[in-house]
C-alpha cells in the first residue's frame, strides 16, 4: 500500500502493471486506489494493461513488454495515445538513438530484465509460497543466480546480470528518459 506521508517529494511516480492478468476486478480496484493517491501514469506491457489504465483515467506509457524496436512501432504508439515507450530491451544503444517518432523515448539503464513469465512457480517442487515469501532464486549449473518473484498468480524469472549503463551517460543523451528498474535491491543496494 501506499502511504502519502513516504511518497517522494519532486518525483513523479508510475504504476507498473503486471504482465500476466487473471484478475482483471483487482487491477482495476488497486488501479483506483493509486489514481486517488494521486499516480497517473502507467507503465503497460500488454494490450489487456492499456486498456485497463485507459479505463481508469491514466496515461500510458509502453515499457519493455511492448517490443517497441523501430520508428515505426514508436509512431504506432504515439498514434494510440501512448505518452512515452520504454524501447525494447534487445535493441541496440545506436539503434535506438536513430529511432524517429513524436514520442518520448527511453531505456532501462539499470535493472534486471526479466527472462520468463509462468503461471507453474519454477521453485513450488522445493518450497511453498509462504516458505519462499514469493521471492526466491534459482541457481544454475554455472552457479548463477536468478531472481524468481511472484505476483497475481504468476511467476517471473530475472536474469542474474543487472544492466548498468551509468557510466554511458553521454550515449544516453540522444534519449528521453531512462529507467532504473529496481526488483530485490536492498535498501542498502
Amino acid at each position: 500500500d501506499i502511504n502519502e506521508e513516504k511518497l517522494p517529494v519532486g518525483i513523479s511516480l508510475a504504476v507498473e502493471l503486471p504482465r500476466g492478468i487473471s484478475n482483471e476486478s483487482h487491477i482495476k480496484t488497486r488501479l483506483k486506489a493509486l489514481k486517488a493517491k494521486g499516480i497517473n501514469t502507467a507503465f503497460c506491457g500488454t494490450l489487456t494493461a492499456f486498456e485497463l489504465a485507459r479505463e481508469q483515467g491514466f496515461e500510458t506509457v509502453a515499457h519493455f513488454g511492448s517490443n517497441v524496436y523501430s520508428s515505426y512501432s514508436a509512431n504506432y504508439y504515439k498514434e494510440k495515445g501512448v505518452k512515452a515507450t520504454l524501447l525494447s530491451t534487445e535493441i541496440l544503444l545506436k539503434d535506438a538513438l536513430k529511432i524517429s517518432a513524436d514520442i518520448e523515448k527511453g531505456i532501462i539503464s539499470y535493472g534486471r530484465l526479466p527472462l520468463m513469465l509462468t503461471r507453474n512457480c519454477p521453485v513450488k517442487n522445493r518450497k511453498n509460497c509462504s516458505e519462499c515469501g514469493r521471492a526466491e532464486t534459482l541457481i544454475d549449473r554455472k552457479g548463477e543466480s536468478f531472481p524468481v518473484m511472484c505476483r497475481n498468480g504468476y511467476s517471473e524469472l530475472y536474469n542474474s546480470k543487472v544492466i548498468w549503463l551509468a557510466d554511458r551517460q553521454n550515449e544516453l543523451r540522444g534519449l528521453d528518459f531512462q529507467l532504473l528498474y529496481f526488483t530485490n535491491e536492498t535498501p542498502e543496494e
